[in-house]
């Protein structure tokens, strides 16, 4: 998938020393390690293994397929497991080692605090750290991928931040009210994610809810208008379309996150982009659908 999406012209990659272990960062560093100047690579910084999870690691090659048996359990797995996080001077540097050497890289574009707490934002010890692996040239450039939308507009406070991720599509339209109107948001680039809503503004049936909990009279109010909307587009996977074109139409966004677990998906979501565009009733017929609809998942 890696390949084909470098194929199609992706060049943007977000990962997290804490995804799938590390595995993540070793299978871009094997597939671009020899081509690095031609990517852009964003890693993260703060979660540590949660205390489930030190043990997961070591199950996940033994289980292989058999891994979809604990899906449905896999939230109440996560409810029992405590997660842990550190931002300390110390820890920093050290994940950023880890991160290089599974990147095959001296060097990583965006390092982003992930989801750190107010207190950790308030600690001028971060941030200096920071700056110093910055000016080591380990990392070009730092950001903060923010858990909340009010979250990210406090991250705004600080200087030297050059990105901010932050959770933004149809359903969840809030940052476009608040954070991109923000007068310190400068020259900072933002990365939004989660722009199907895991799932939800897709014609799939499976939604990833992560660690939320969702009114499930919400979501199936949000499944209605999705099927409606796909009918009143003739049937064609025109929402996910309009769904990437929404989040992308905004000037402030710099790029978009558009997670696939298949090769398949994943040129969809790039053709959706090579398509014509949709007509502006096309546009505000989406629009307008979800207009009422608010959907945290």
């Amino acid at each position: 998938m890696l390949e084909a999406a470098f194929d199609s012209g992706v060049n943007f990659f977000d990962t997290a020393g804490s995804y799938a272990y590390g595995r993540s960062e070793v299978l871009l560093g094997q597939v671009f390690g020899q081509r690095r100047d031609r990517v852009i690579i964003a890693t993260k910084v703060g979660f540590l293994p949660s205390s489930l999870a030190r043990f997961g690691r070591f199950l996940v090659p033994v289980l292989g397929t058999a891994r979809r048996l604990i899906t449905p359990y896999k939230r109440t797995l996560k409810g029992l497991s405590r997660k842990r996080q550190e931002f300390s001077s110390q820890h920093l540097k050290t994940s950023l080692e880890q991160s290089l050497r599974r990147l095959r890289s001296d060097y990583v574009d965006i390092f982003q605090l992930h989801n750190p707490p107010e207190a950790v934002l308030e600690r001028n010890e971060v941030f200096r750290t920071l700056e110093t692996l910055q000016q080591q040239g380990k990392v070009r450039s730092y950001g903060i991928s923010a858990g909340t939308t009010d979250e990210a507009i406090r991250c705004l406070k600080r200087i030297g931040v050059s990105t901010l991720q932050v959770e933004f599509n149809l359903l969840q339209r809030e940052a476009a009210a608040t954070l991109f109107c923000a007068p310190d948001l400068r020259d900072i680039g933002l990365i939004a994610r989660i722009p199907f809503a895991r799932g939800v503004l897709t014609s799939y049936r499976q939604v990833r809810t992560g660690s939320h909990t969702v009114d499930t009279a919400d979501l199936e109010k949000a499944r209605t208008r999705v099927q409606a909307v796909m009918e009143a587009l003739g049937g064609r996977p025109y929402l996910p379309e309009a769904a990437l074109r929404f989040v992308l139409g905004y000037s402030q966004v710099a790029t978009v996150i558009a997670g696939t677990t298949s090769e398949h998906h994943l040129r969809e979501n790039v053709r959706a982009l090579e398509a014509p565009q949709l007509s502006v009733d096309e546009m505000n017929l989406v629009v307008d659908a979800f207009s009422d609809v608010r959907l945290r998942v």
